[in-house]
């Protein structure tokens, strides 16, 4: 039979194309004409390289360089901390009005709201809006809610002073009892010479504290027929088409309505016209403007 085989190797039948396999001699475990893998070296060491070697080009590599160690800044002292400190500049000096806000504040922020409100009752808080806010905060959690209401109050009539003042509201109306509480015309059209309403809603007006524990408010309202050009028309003379507001309440109000009357000019020809409506805060010293658009039949 003829056989295929390396020179000085063994004869291996039926591994090669045309030769067909021999039954009685089984496959070798390694097709002839490839060669064995080397021998096995043994155990391979594991890990990394020596730092003095580069395994990309074979150069030394430079052993790295430290770098300096840098102080972290320290953290923010804890609130337990700075209640302490203050707690033993109140001890030296009892009477430090600063060291009795820090507190107060310090306090309500670690929820200790009755020693916090009393640390701030009876002082001047002058016009200190955070330790107001903190001693209504305060107040209410002591179940002293009518101080807690007078404080936050103070602070609301100062940024409503600031504020601009707006007309939130306003309409033509046959007549108006209360807050919200008006009658409006079906179609603003009117006679010449007609006798009409105006009822107006305002927000962030100015309210001033008064004596006997009172809020006061004062505003001043004025209307003007306009035509179209723009042209204002007088109002009849002996007509009452202004309206002052002078009042005051045992609690700050929110919002504030007030009503006019006047009767429009008889030489009034048909056609478009506007009203405008003019409304200052006395207190604050700032001024509204809102038009209303109506018709002469």
């Amino acid at each position: 039979m003829p056989t295929n085989a390396p020179p000085g190797g063994p004869a291996v039948a039926g591994v090669l194309p045309g030769d067909p396999p021999d039954p009685a001699q089984p496959y070798p475990d390694q097709p002839v004409g490839i060669r064995e893998s080397a021998p096995d070296p043994g155990p391979v060491r594991s890990g990394p390289l020596p730092a003095r070697f580069d395994p990309g080009d074979g150069e030394p590599k430079k052993p790295p360089i430290a770098e300096p160690a840098v102080a972290r800044p320290a953290g923010p002292p804890k609130l337990d901390d700075l209640i302490r400190a203050e707690e033993a500049r109140l001890a030296v000096a009892p009477a430090d009005p600063g060291a009795k806000r820090s507190l107060g504040v310090l306090y309500a922020l670690a929820g200790r709201w009755t020693e916090s409100y009393k640390m701030l009752e009876g002082e001047d808080l002058g016009r200190d809006t955070l330790l107001r806010l903190v001693f209504a905060c305060a107040g209410d959690k002591v179940n002293e809610h009518g101080r807690a209401m007078d404080a936050l109050e103070r602070v609301r009539a100062e940024w409503r002073t600031v504020h601009p003042l707006r007309i939130t509201h306003a309409a033509f109306c046959s007549s108006a009892r209360a807050f919200q509480d008006y009658v409006s015309y079906a179609k603003d059209e009117f006679e010449p010479g007609q006798l009409v309403g105006v009822y107006f809603e305002l927000d962030d007006f100015a309210l001033r504290p008064g004596r006997g524990g009172e809020w006061e408010v004062s505003i001043h309202a004025d209307v003007e027929v306009v035509a179209p050009g723009p042209q204002v028309i007088r109002l009849p003379d002996g007509e009452k088409y202004t309206q002052d507001l002078e009042r005051s309440t045992p609690r700050p109000v929110d919002d504030l309505c007030l009503g006019l009357r006047l009767r429009l000019p008889r030489n009034l020809i048909p056609g478009a016209y506007q009203l405008r409506l003019t409304v200052e805060d006395r207190l604050a010293q700032k001024k509204a403007e809102r038009m209303l658009d109506f018709r002469i039949r």
